[in-house]
């Protein structure tokens, strides 16, 4: 039996918290955990970890979701390898860049469907499950070795959906291990197929300045 993968929402709004608590746990296998505030999961965090926070961005506090995604990276309350999902209808340019700026594996826009949030949710768990080699060595702090791994799944048949977000997570580990050159690569051969992925705009800018 697979490890259940425990998730936590954080979303001051009672009746959205509930709500996207009540979709998730529809799919199984999933320990999900909801809070109002960002300093109630930090003192979550300090008893148990999270492979999985679905933020919303505006969370009627001092903070919002990405400066707490910050606090946590910085503070080691989170480990490299956990997945973050991003639940705005903020469509502000600013906004959305600060939301790309985490490198989230998922940005839901409101209003969304459950659908489009079991679609995201259900393609997470397997891309995680083709990435765990590599999340393991991230956690180890090995970046060169979760490069490597990246690496040599290039070269098996995967789900294009799958190849596509591991590319993402190697360009993400270049820029981290500052091979730019590298990085840009992927950058720009991503926009060649599609002009329009936010991601790898955000990170050819990145390699540019």
């Amino acid at each position: 039996m697979s490890q259940r993968l425990r998730v936590a929402i954080i979303e001051d709004n009672a009746t959205a918290r509930a709500t996207i608590r009540s979709h998730l746990i529809v799919l199984g296998n999933l320990e999900v955990a909801s809070f109002s505030t960002g300093t109630e999961l930090k003192n979550a965090l300090k008893k148990q970890n999270f492979e999985l926070l679905i933020f919303d961005f505006h969370l009627g506090q001092r903070r919002n979701g990405v400066e707490w995604v910050q606090i946590l990276r910085q503070s080691q309350f989170i480990q490299p390898s956990t997945g973050i999902v991003f639940i705005t209808a903020d469509r502000l340019p600013q906004t959305i860049g600060q939301i790309i700026d985490t490198h989230p594996d998922l940005l839901l826009l409101k209003p969304y469907t459950i659908n489009a949030l079991h679609r995201g949710v259900n393609h997470y768990l397997e891309y995680r499950k083709h990435a765990a080699t590599a999340l393991r060595y991230m956690d180890e702090g090995n970046t060169a070795a979760a490069i490597t791994t990246l690496d040599k799944r290039r070269r098996e048949k995967l789900p294009p959906r799958v190849a596509t977000d591991l590319e993402k997570l190697r360009a993400r580990l270049l820029l981290q291990k500052g091979d730019y050159p590298a990085a840009l690569a992927i950058y720009e051969r991503t926009l060649a197929q599609s002009n329009k992925v936010l991601w790898a705009q955000w990170g050819k800018l990145k390699c540019h300045y």
